[in-house]
């Protein structure tokens, strides 16, 4: 009796054990930077439609030991090149480093050419952007790659290029970037002597704006002082006649009430004004008005 209920608490733990690994095995976990596929006997899950179908972030089910379970990284990955050697048009070898940031976008078409192998997509894409690289260098003479506009040109192509090749592993290359070019020796003063004349160029380009530019400010400050001493003196011009005018009123006033002693003031400042110390003066009595007053006394 002993026995039996031994056996059978080893069944029971035997049909819990395979009870919970074929659990562990229906359920799998995607995490947010991820997307899930389930590959079962060989071939992709598809839905009703027969699309694959491609499970988002959460807790999902599947077949235990017959359904595969494939997690690909949803997230912007990048690879280094350090040294490319490629040649110019005109023959002339120069050492290109880039770097590449690419991300997958179709996820089957990605686990079907390359098994969701990051290394062999890696692999793949270097060839692809190398080739794209020297396309782009072999059309060009090395002084047309010296110029800043043409590499920015190339740098598109490349990218645009790649992306496009990329696109039948279901990868989409999002950025394309060199980030050194060693020019060959043997150019390497013409390229710097290149360069100075070009900085030289924009130096005195520069000085030249900024010089017309300092010549319209003292212009433009030359006829703005014009315009304001010119409305001041006109401004002053009116004052001073309204002072004039003013004053007329007020002498025609006060002649008008006292003409007799208004003539007589009027005499006495000329007097004043015409007498100086230390001076000798000769009247004819009767013969000068304005020294009557004199005459008199």
């Amino acid at each position: 009796m002993a026995s039996s209920n031994s056996n059978n608490q080893v069944f029971v733990l035997m049909i819990a054990a395979v009870a919970i690994l074929a659990l562990s095995q229906s359920l799998f976990v995607v995490m947010p930077m991820q997307a899930g596929m389930v590959v079962h006997l060989g071939d992709l899950n598809t839905n009703d439609e027969g699309q694959v179908k491609v499970y988002g972030p959460g807790l999902h089910v599947k077949l235990p030991v017959i359904d595969r379970l494939v997690l690909i990284d949803k997230r912007l990955q990048s690879f280094d090149v350090p040294t490319a050697r490629v040649l110019t048009q005109d023959q002339k070898s120069m050492n290109v480093d880039y770097y590449s940031k690419w991300r997958v976008v179709d996820f089957a078409l990605f686990y079907k050419r390359t098994g969701a192998n990051y290394a062999q997509a890696q692999d793949i894409l270097l060839r692809k952007i190398s080739d794209a690289l020297r396309a782009e260098f072999g059309q060009r003479n090395l002084s047309e790659i010296i110029s800043g506009d043409e590499r920015n040109l190339i740098i598109a192509r490349m990218q645009q290029k790649a992306s496009e090749s990329a696109a039948n592993i279901g990868v989409k290359v999002q950025d394309v970037r060199l980030k050194r070019v060693d020019y060959p020796q043997e150019v390497t003063l013409s390229v710097y002597e290149r360069m100075r004349s070009s900085r030289n160029r924009d130096a005195k380009r520069y000085r030249s704006e900024g010089m017309a530019e300092s010549e319209r400010i003292k212009a433009e400050a030359d006829k703005e002082a014009a315009i304001i001493i010119s409305r001041s003196r006109k401004e002053a011009a009116e004052k001073i006649a309204e002072g004039h005018s003013e004053a007329a009123k007020i002498f025609n006033n006060a002649y008008s009430r006292a003409p007799e002693f208004y003539e007589f003031f009027i005499k006495m400042q000329g007097y004043e004004k015409s007498i100086k110390d230390g001076e000798v003066m000769l009247l004819s009595p009767g013969n000068d008005r304005f020294y009557s007053i004199l005459a008199d006394r």
